[in-house]
């Protein structure tokens, strides 16, 4: 039986203001509003899913209508979910401001559900190791279940990834042993906070080391992406793409990249995917690109 993706993390509604002119702060800007199905892991698991990879999300939703939206979403993009926490918080939901071309310029996000996935609740959960083939996770999380989840990775020779999603929550990394961690994957902005003052690269690859980190893909946007991994820093260019809609973007070109690793790709095909994955969800409205398959994916990688 192919081993499954294992994602933990946010789930969340999404709720997006998309103003009609260039967003003016202090003051009521009109707009339309969009609710879709998102949270860092809750995009990435179901992108995973579409391209037929198993995958099985963790992650924490009330007994709402917004919990029956996001679960019935799940089953659309066979995402598993045996082990989803239903708690009396309710679900979570994420605000975007987005300006008229589509790029973000604030967002917003109440999720206290992801904060009851503690190291008890992991622990009760007597996960099977060898079930998985990576962990990926997020910082929506409690910083001791980040903790956990490190040790049970490394414990059982389990990839790690870890994503920021936000400066704020960043902080947390601070507070953890990230030894052995295989990959963390800021932007720009979260690697300057995590880095803080550091800013020369080879000083922030010795920091890494430090750290224990094994690799960092700091993702800039419209300019090239660094890769930060045992002795080299490299550069990858991206390619222009009309954006429609910037949310997901990030989770997307994740999702891409781990599908190219689930299948034995080389790294620099791993870098490409992404690449592909994350322009065709700019080029949409949503998360999650509607036409998303194995097949069209791949079609979509050749030059």
């Amino acid at each position: 039986m192919p081993k499954t993706i294992l994602c933990i993390g946010g789930l969340l509604l999404d709720e997006l203001h998309v103003c009609r002119e260039s967003i003016i702060p202090g003051t009521s800007n009109p707009s339309t509003i969009r609710r879709t199905v998102g949270g860092v892991m809750g995009n990435v698991a179901r992108q995973l899913g579409l391209l037929g990879i198993p995958v099985e999300l963790i992650s924490a939703v009330g007994f709402d209508a917004e919990a029956a939206l996001l679960l019935e979403t799940l089953d659309q993009c066979s995402v598993q979910y045996p082990r989803m926490l239903r708690t009396g918080t309710g679900s979570g939901k994420f605000t975007a401001f987005l300006e008229p071309e589509g790029n973000l310029f604030a967002a917003t996000c109440s999720d206290q559900a992801n904060l009851e996935i503690t190291p008890a609740f992991l622990h009760q959960l007597n996960l099977d190791p060898e079930a998985f083939s990576m962990v990926v996770t997020d910082n929506n999380l409690p910083t001791a279940s980040i903790q956990w989840l490190i040790d049970f990775s490394l414990k059982n020779k389990l990839p790690i990834i870890i994503e920021p999603v936000s400066i704020p929550k960043i902080q947390k990394w601070d507070r953890l042993n990230m030894q052995g961690v295989f990959m963390i994957t800021p932007n720009q902005a979260e690697w300057s906070s995590f880095m803080e003052p550091i800013q020369n690269h080879q000083e922030q690859l010795d920091e890494l080391k430090r750290r224990g980190i094994k690799r960092a893909w700091v993702r800039r946007g419209d300019q090239a992406s660094l890769w930060f991994e045992g002795n080299e820093i490299l550069e990858q260019h991206v390619h222009p793409v009309a954006v429609f809609d910037s949310t997901g973007a990030g989770d997307a070109s994740l999702a891409g990249w781990i599908a190219g690793w689930y299948w034995g790709w080389d790294d620099a095909n791993c870098r490409q995917a992404a690449q592909v994955m994350a322009s065709a969800v700019l080029s949409v409205e949503g998360s999650v690109h509607p036409s998303l398959s194995e097949q069209n994916f791949k079609n979509w990688m050749m030059p």
